[in-house]
């Protein structure tokens, strides 16, 4: 199932991530069955993704500007306090980062790469929660849209801060976003520029409940 070779870089941030090694995998495999084509989304079904299904988003592309989550699972909806699904994600992005956002997606839902976003978000109980993302690119039968599968992990940080704080301003910060390579699974830079004291994520209110770690972690 390709899995030696996805698991086998040690550089990768996505290494010791369960849910992320297992989506690799299955893409990986998928795209083995169809003779090296980027996977078809009809194929990747809930049986199948299994053990990263609490993790797992699965969004489409019309177009610039839309990017419409099709399915968020258990844990994604469960820190967010409301199911993502129908949801255009470019809606949530602040105007000024939409384009960077656009230019980060744009080769991912062309089929020419995978990303790997890493952010910090906030809580309603005002806790740091790392989100860390993996995105693959999926096929559609008809090719009316573009579309990709993810498969997240959320890390408590466990530091709280008051509203009058500085430290509350730098929540919501990208602490990276970097394109993968499909044949090594290598994560590669992505350069970009935000003025992060001016420009914090927008991000949905979490809802007040415990977080989820990561598979295998002492968390």
């Amino acid at each position: 199932m390709g899995e030696a070779r996805a698991i086998n870089n040690a550089a990768n941030k996505w290494q010791q991530v369960e849910q992320f090694a297992s989506l690799i995998s299955l893409w990986d495999h998928h795209r083995e069955l169809s003779g090296g084509q980027i996977p078809e989304k009809n194929d990747i079904k809930p049986q199948i993704y299994k053990p990263f299904i609490p993790w797992v988003i699965i969004a489409d592309s019309k177009g610039k500007g839309d990017l419409t989550v099709r399915l968020s699972s258990e844990a994604n909806d469960r820190l967010l306090g409301h199911n993502l699904t129908g949801v255009n994600m470019f809606d949530h992005y602040q105007p000024e980062l939409r384009a960077m956002y656009w230019d980060f997606f744009d080769p991912i839902l062309a089929g020419d790469l995978g990303g790997y976003s890493n952010r910090i978000l906030m809580g309603q109980a005002r806790e740091k929660i790392r989100c860390e993302v993996i995105y693959l690119p999926l096929r559609t039968r008809n090719f009316s849209t573009r579309s990709w599968i993810a498969a997240t992990c959320w890390t408590p940080l466990e530091q709280r801060t008051s509203e009058s704080s500085a430290l509350a301003e730098k929540f919501g910060l990208i602490n990276d976003l970097e394109h993968m390579t499909l044949d090594t699974f290598t994560l590669r830079s992505f350069s970009f520029e935000i003025d992060q004291s001016r420009q914090p994520l927008h991000a949905e209110a979490f809802s007040d409940r415990p977080t989820i770690p990561r598979p295998g972690s002492d968390l």
